[in-house]
């Protein structure tokens, strides 16, 4: 008797413990959106599935969160979206994403989640899986700063900006290639600095260069290679600018200007923009002529009493070849030449719009506005053209260098006569249009240093 109540007791207990012990929890982990998965810009979709062998007594306690642990250490959770009708099958969705701190770099990479049973506290790990994340494609500029006005002379340090806003990827310590192909093939593998960027000395013969920027990549991005062209100088000024104006003393109103530049010895004729500066007035963007020599036609020069000035500034910008030069004069000049260019350009001051006949160097130049500043730097267009319609621009401090007058055509009734047929050529091409006439080349001037200071010869 003893023995059956004893069976009896023991077949009660059994039939009223927890089901959990007829079987066991499992978790299925997957990634379920697809790869490439790149460092920084995708993320990895997972999701956890949770079969229960008991229904849980409280389901709300399944919303607690899950985690995902990478094998890099990273953690990252997973939050509880949905259980079954029948209360044996819970889901829970996450990411591994950029948008958070902790990004997974590139490199392959095992993930596990795991799921802890409320009621019987025991813990369920999911299968592994696997997954890759990709290095971000590299991404530089190749831009080189240094040097005066934009302008590299040989033997000055090349700064190269490697960055390109946030798709930069040269780094402190990162090696990069810089190859130069021209006049002299250099090339050097370097270090980027503090700020991501390299430097190196320039070439030390002149010329143009093409400019290859080689990033090898680093542990997040893959290499990059960028372009660019470089124009070295060895350092050289024009020898000299001369003015001859029309009237030969500044006046308001319309003036005519005939500019020389003078090249250095074994050099060709100076190209690019010049600027003229007369007070707080300036003509910017003026293109340089034919050999060095512009004859431009400014409108409405400012009367000096409204807005006083005792000098007139010329501005040279300089080229591949030839550093900013800034030179200064008299109001008062030598007469145009007759050798100068006679026909040219008439270009309406307020639309820019050209008509008549053309002939390089002339130029006919809008009226001025005023500037912040006495002096200018030349702007420099992109496109060279003979004839434009310049705009004021913003003025900064300028380099004094006095000019100096060309021997001048002896007599005065010959410098009348000359005079006169000039002003005549300009207006019959400003008003009737006349077709070119081949311009003469300007007269030979003395060569002038940019850095010397002379005065003009009374003997002239």
């Amino acid at each position: 008797m003893l023995m059956l109540a004893l069976t009896l007791a023991l077949a009660g207990a059994t039939l009223m413990a927890p089901r959990a012990h007829a079987g066991a929890d499992t978790a299925t982990l997957k990634i379920t959106n697809s790869p490439p998965f790149v460092y920084g810009s995708s993320s990895i979709s997972v999701q956890m599935i949770v079969t229960l062998a008991t229904a849980l007594s409280d389901p709300t306690l399944a919303q607690q969160t899950q985690h995902v642990q990478v094998s890099n250490g990273s953690s990252w959770g997973l939050g509880w979206a949905s259980t079954s009708a029948d209360g044996l099958t819970l889901t829970y969705n996450g990411a591994i994403s950029p948008s958070e701190n902790n990004l997974v770099p590139p490199g392959s990479y095992t993930a596990t989640a795991s799921f802890v049973n409320p009621d019987t506290h025991v813990t369920t790990p999911s299968n592994p899986v696997s997954f890759t994340v990709a290095k971000m494609p590299g991404a530089i500029s190749c831009y080189i700063t240094g040097g005066t006005g934009g302008i590299i002379a040989v033997g000055q340090t090349l700064y190269i900006n490697l960055s390109s806003g946030v798709n930069g990827s040269a780094q402190p310590g990162d090696t990069v290639t810089v190859t130069l192909t021209g006049p002299q093939d250099i090339s050097a593998t370097l270090q980027a600095d503090q700020n991501g960027n390299v430097h190196m000395a320039a070439p030390t013969l002149p010329g143009t260069y093409a400019v290859t920027c080689e990033f090898a990549g680093n542990a997040y991005y893959n290499p990059a290679t960028a372009t660019t062209t470089l124009d070295v100088h060895d350092d050289a000024h024009v020898a000299g600018m001369k003015l001859y104006t029309s009237p030969t003393t500044v006046i308001h109103g319309n003036m005519t200007f005939y500019i020389v530049l003078l090249p250095k010895s074994g050099y060709p004729a100076p190209t690019g923009y010049l600027t003229i500066v007369m007070g707080n007035y300036q003509y910017s963007a003026i293109p340089v002529g034919a050999n060095g020599a512009t004859l431009v036609e400014l409108e409405s020069v400012p009367a000096i009493s409204g807005n006083p000035f005792s000098k007139i500034t010329i501005d040279y910008g300089g080229d591949s070849r030839y550093l900013n030069s800034t030179f200064n004069f008299p109001l008062t000049n030598p007469a145009i030449p007759g050798s100068a260019p006679r026909s040219g350009t008439t270009t309406s001051g307020k639309s820019g719009k050209s008509s008549g006949a053309s002939a390089t160097p002339t130029a006919k130049v809008g009226a001025p506005t005023p500037t912040a500043t006495v002096a200018a730097t030349a702007t420099v267009a992109p496109t060279p053209t003979p004839v434009a319609t310049i705009r004021p621009s913003a003025a900064s401090a300028l380099v004094n260098l006095d000019n100096t007058p060309l021997p001048w055509l002896a007599g005065g009734l010959a410098a009348l006569l000359i005079l006169g047929g000039l002003i005549s050529g300009l207006a019959s091409v400003r008003h009737q249009h006349a077709p070119d006439a081949p311009a003469p080349e300007p007269v030979a001037v003395a060569d002038v240093g940019p850095s010397a200071t002379t005065e003009p010869d009374p003997s002239l």
